[in-house]
């Protein structure tokens, strides 16, 4: 994750609360005025920065700090039904005082009879606001018609969504797979975009104009969001039987009536091909420059932003879709070479609008966790690993306990997380079998690509109950070894003498990675030779 800094502001910034928008009528920059303690000369961010901007969050911490307040599930049924009231009408003592008391919420009955205060800008903030080009360019702007064409085939169902070259998306972003993702679901979801669409309109009706700004009590339309369920912490008080929502965390459900295949277009999209030469990479060691982030000064449009992790927004869709890039012109890649990527230096860098050949270093806001479950898009990459696995429990006599193939993470600006070829998301698939009376874990890692040769893993691990959060860790331990097995890592997870790595059968020529079939079985064997000495 990013060291980050705000220049305007001092360490250990408590965000108390979220009022109202304003920009000047001189420009079209729109800033959130912000309740801060302790008290700054300037309590305000650009909506730039809408995605970290949430009521307890610390900003420049200079320590770790947990997620204050109550933990709160929340079920939605319509929106439809929802009420829509001022922060200042919730029962709970001393919202009646306080400074963003005229801030809007929705209000509705949960599923265990309490009444959810949900304030708008934070529920806009976790379906919309994960970078600055959605979190600007909602609020007055009709950016999706004339910077997007979108084409629907429902026969096929599929969909072919152009990206204008003049549109202001950054090319970094749509490589990005979960990027690729949301974009198009609030470009082909008819209520999601109708809910996004509904920001710039509320402002337009309702912003008021003062003698130097323009300013706006933040509203919209939620899409219906049936049968959703959040989870957001905040205050609750017994008294009243009243939660007020300080931030959501996770979203999940959500629906997506959209097709099922997808195809971005973009006159910069690139398909690698091999070539000849060398070309530095960044290092994927996951340490990354320190960042001091100025909120108004412009960024220099010619240079790739630098994209910062902040807490991120859990999201799963109902439906899991397929979204692939489709390049419009070839590049030779040389051979990858790693680069130095020191976490020691420190860079200013802008969140604003970019100018060609002006300003700092572009820097944007990722705080977007995909959780859906795509794996079956991507099964047909393991097919032969899935092939030995069967082989493992029709003739080796090993049970299936579990299975999963997810993609790798993103770690600094390494790019190992994506195909060097086709640029989709690298994913791992981890299966569990039980072997006598032990769990053993075998790890396969999508090299479809050709681009590194990586055995299959095989372990047994200290502590079962850890495993969910050490696999996670593992992924990106992974990335951050440039694909290879993190060894010290292993070690401690499993001990000195329970992990080993089995090399695959040797792939034809030409095959890109694809493993010959008849030779599954002797990959299997060596495996299981593993198992039993694990």
């Amino acid at each position: 994750m990013n060291d980050y800094r705000f220049k305007k502001f001092d360490d250990d910034v408590k965000i108390l609360g979220i009022g109202s928008l304003f920009r000047r009528h001189s420009g079209n920059k729109w800033n959130v005025n912000l309740q801060l303690t302790p008290r700054q000369d300037n309590s305000y961010l650009s909506l730039s920065n809408a995605p970290i901007l949430a009521r307890r969050r610390i900003i420049n911490p200079t320590t770790e700090f947990s997620k204050p307040g109550y933990n709160q599930r929340i079920k939605i049924t319509d929106t439809r039904k929802w009420l829509v009231k001022r922060i200042g009408e919730c029962p709970i003592t001393g919202f009646q005082k306080k400074l963003d008391a005229g801030q809007f919420c929705f209000v509705f009955e949960n599923y265990d009879g309490r009444t959810i205060f949900l304030p708008q800008f934070e529920l806009a903030r976790t379906l919309f606001f994960h970078g600055k080009y959605l979190s600007k360019t909602a609020i007055e702007s009709d950016c999706l018609r004339s910077e997007f064409d979108v084409f629907v085939d429902h026969t096929q169902n599929c969909a072919t969504i152009r990206v204008m070259p003049s549109a202001g998306y950054a090319v970094s972003h749509l490589n990005e797979p979960k990027s690729q993702n949301y974009l198009s679901w609030v470009l082909l979801d008819a209520d999601a975009r109708k809910s996004y669409e509904s920001i710039c309109k509320f402002q337009r009706l309702y912003g008021k104009n003062a003698p130097s700004y323009r300013r706006w009590t933040f509203q919209f339309e939620p899409p219906p969001l049936e049968n959703v369920f959040l989870q957001a912490h905040g205050v609750f008080d017994k008294e009243v039987n009243c939660f007020f929502a300080w931030e959501i965390d996770a979203i999940r459900g959500v629906p997506n009536a959209m097709p099922e295949e997808i195809y971005i277009e973009h006159p910069k999209f690139e398909h690698s091909i091999p070539g000849s030469g060398q070309v530095v990479h960044p290092a994927c060691n996951g340490e990354t420059s320190a960042l001091v982030i100025h909120d108004d000064i412009a960024a220099n449009a010619n240079t790739t932003p630098i994209q910062m992790e902040a807490d991120s927004v859990a999201v799963v869709f109902k439906k899991a879709f397929h979204v692939k890039r489709v390049a419009s012109k070839d590049r030779k890649r040389p051979t990858s070479t790693q680069g130095d990527e020191s976490g020691n230096k420190v860079i200013s860098v802008s969140t604003e609008e970019g100018i060609a050949d002006h300003g700092l270093p572009s820097a944007d806001w990722n705080t977007l966790n995909d959780e859906t479950d795509y794996s079956r898009f991507f099964e047909n990459k393991f097919e032969c690993f899935l092939d030995m696995v069967r082989v493992l429990i029709r003739t080796y006599g090993c049970v299936f306990v579990e299975k999963r193939i997810v993609p790798l993470p993103k770690v600094g600006r390494c790019k190992k997380h994506l195909l060097s070829t086709t640029g989709e998301a690298r994913s791992i698939a981890e299966v569990s079998l039980r072997v006598g009376g032990r769990i053993v874990h075998l790890l396969e890692v999508d090299t479809s690509d050709a681009d590194k040769a990586i055995s299959t893993q095989v372990l047994v691990v200290r502590d079962l109950r850890r495993w969910k959060a050490d696999f996670e860790v593992l992924k990106r331990e992974l990335i951050q070894d440039s694909l290879n097995w993190p060894k010290k890592y292993l070690c401690d997870l499993c001990g000195k003498e329970r992990h080993c790595g089995v090399n695959h059968p040797q792939a034809p020529k030409g095959s890109r990675g694809v493993l010959d079939p008849e030779s599954i079985a002797g990959w299997a064997a060596r495996v299981y030779g593993w198992m039993q000495s694990l």
